[in-house]
């Protein structure tokens, strides 16, 4: 079973700053270091089309 350890951090999203609870865990072999819960992510637009680290809409997969 995994460790679950959890700490509490200061995330800064979009300007504004958010403490919250984070888990621990190695996510070196993952795609992302950190996920955003819906806790942070409901004060913001979530636009799923765009990627945040480029200005091109994101690749689609699959059909509509």
């Amino acid at each position: 079973m995994p460790d679950l350890s959890a700490t509490i951090t200061t995330v800064g999203v979009g300007g504004a700053q958010h403490t919250v609870s984070v888990s621990v865990e190695d996510r070196s072999h993952m795609d992302y270091p950190m996920l955003l819960g819906r806790d942070i992510l409901e004060h913001y637009r979530v636009d799923v089309r765009r990627r945040a680290d480029s200005d091109q809409p994101a690749e689609r997969s699959g059909e509509e």
